[in-house]
């Protein structure tokens, strides 16, 4: 156990408690170093996780979980630091700067002071020099056998995360329906006013800024469901009356995929239509007439519940639905999968 506490890298965790004895500018360098190309991978992690926490519906288990792993990191650069410290003119407890935010950027600057005069005794010296060799290459070998994990944690941060789905702004707050409304791009157009679909008995509202990465495009979905009673079917008369809606599944005049699958489906009760604004809407020099998936309504009827369901959708860079080629499964599915995945439905 002796022997390990001198090995680089490894002495970070055989002297995990140790805040008595002392440690050379390069044995604390060495050790840093290491440390951090520990930590950091799990510092991003974290960060990343907590931020697709507060935005998402998410657990946070596994932010808290490696929030406490990190905690668990200062354990060592503590002990490290006040080693250092009582090896120069520094108060060892000012190893404790260390827990203060980004501390462990900062602090070990102080402890790195070569300037500082070393007070480790000609004996620690000759032999810290004496078993450099051996700790040393053992030192060298942990190092590198632990780079596998350590290479499969960065690339699940930077090459794996980048392409999860993420949510980036969620809102359930009727008060900012007309904000929303106004604010992404014709919606204004694809939505009813708030004070048209006045006379409800209930009513629910969401937003979500999503994406299928984080580097691809964003996604808006605004959801109103609007609850009525024995006015269910004027209201639904008068709120429907300014919509056309497609009346067959619709391909592209370019590569044959599906734009719109469907005309209409059913997805929990509600039975929807699909009405396009006018940013979906083509006209070629030629005189044809394409369209795209970028800006439309899925409006839906539930007359069981007397409730109506008007979900917009908006996403600048999508160009199709679904591939050509697909089932009719596949095609049938298309759109109450677009729901799922874009839309915060109603509680």
């Amino acid at each position: 156990m002796r022997f390990l506490k001198k090995v680089p890298f490894v002495r970070i965790w055989a002297n995990l408690f140790d805040f008595k004895g002392k440690e050379t500018f390069v044995e604390y360098l060495v050790d840093y170093f290491m440390w951090l190309a520990t930590a950091l991978p799990f510092l991003v992690l974290a960060i990343v996780y907590y931020y697709r926490w507060i935005n998402t519906e998410q657990d946070i288990y596994i932010p808290l979980m490696l929030g406490i792993l990190l905690l668990y990191l200062r354990i060592p650069l503590l002990a490290m630091s006040a080693r250092r410290f009582r090896a120069t003119d520094n108060p060892w407890k000012l190893c404790f700067l260390i827990l203060m935010p980004f501390g462990f950027a900062w602090a070990p600057l102080v402890c790195l002071n070569a300037n500082s005069k070393e007070k480790l005794g000609d004996k620690y010296r000759k032999a810290n020099r004496d078993a450099f060799l051996a700790p040393s290459i053992i030192g060298a070998v942990a190092f590198v056998l632990t780079l596998i994990p350590r290479i499969v944690l960065f690339s699940h941060v930077f090459i794996v995360i980048p392409f999860y789905p993420v949510t980036f702004a969620k809102s359930f707050d009727i008060e900012k329906y007309e904000h929303y409304r106004g604010k992404i791009e014709y919606a204004n157009e694809g939505l009813p006013e708030l004070h048209d679909v006045e006379g409800y008995s209930n009513i629910y509202f969401s937003y979500r800024e999503s994406s299928t990465s984080l580097i691809f495009s964003h996604t808006h979905g605004i959801a109103l469901f609007v609850d009525y009673g024995v006015n269910y079917e004027e209201k639904k008369e008068i709120l429907l009356s300014p919509y056309t809606f497609i009346s067959e599944p619709i391909t592209s005049n370019y590569d044959s995929n599906y734009i719109f699958p469907v005309s209409e489906f059913t997805y929990k009760n509600y039975n929807f239509k699909i009405a396009l604004t006018e940013r979906a809407v083509y006209h070629s020099s030629d005189g044809r007439v394409d369209y795209s998936p970028k800006s439309f309504t899925m409006v839906g009827t539930n007359d069981a519940d007397k409730s109506l369901a008007f979900l917009y959708y908006f996403d600048f860079d999508i160009d199709w639905l679904c591939e050509r080629g697909a089932t009719q499964e596949e095609k049938n599915e298309c759109m109450p999968n677009l729901i799922e995945e874009v839309f915060f439905w109603r509680s």
